[in-house]
């Protein structure tokens, strides 16, 4: 019994450095790729489905402890709790993944718009139709405002996020 709830701690001891990797260093020097992004959404995922696996283990362990060792209950509660730690803090970078990933899509979007928005304004300069016009450059030009204040939201959270997550 006891070979086993060693085995449970190592266990949760290799689990956490996995997880924290050989160089846990926050992302924040650049913004993530996409698909270095997906890449640790999976990886974290698989970790997140290991975890839970030595979580059941444990749960079993400590079913059998009850009965025969009483007295090791709270040794293996204990490896239960870290267990049940090292998965919330794999599911909270999962979440933090997630959010980058739409924050860095919306960015895209909203830049894309941005362009989009600012050769409709060039192409209105360009022409030479009515007195209209220079109203409706002055409320693209707001609407391009607008979007550059809201690309710099995105962006900000894009770094807020960022140095939370460990690679």
């Amino acid at each position: 019994m006891l070979v086993l709830l060693a085995r449970s701690t190592l266990s949760v001891l290799a689990l956490l450095l996995i997880w924290l990797g050989p160089a846990a260093l926050p992302a924040r020097a650049q913004v993530l790729p996409r698909p270095v992004i997906l890449k640790l959404i999976r990886e974290r995922t698989k970790q997140a489905f290991a975890v839970e696996a030595e979580i059941q283990k444990t749960q079993k362990i400590l079913v059998q402890v009850q009965v025969i060792a009483p007295f090791a209950v709270p040794n293996v509660q204990t490896i239960l709790s870290q267990e049940q730690a090292v998965l919330a803090q794999i599911q909270a970078q999962i979440n933090l993944l997630t959010q980058l990933l739409a924050n860095i899509d919306a960015a895209f979007a909203v830049n894309d718009l941005i362009q989009k928005t600012q050769k409709q304004i060039d192409r209105l300069q360009r022409s030479k139709k009515g007195s209209g016009k220079q109203v409706e450059i002055a409320a693209l030009q707001v609407l391009v405002a607008a979007l550059q204040a809201e690309l710099a939201q995105i962006q900000a959270n894009i770094n807020t996020l960022q140095a939370q997550i460990v690679i």
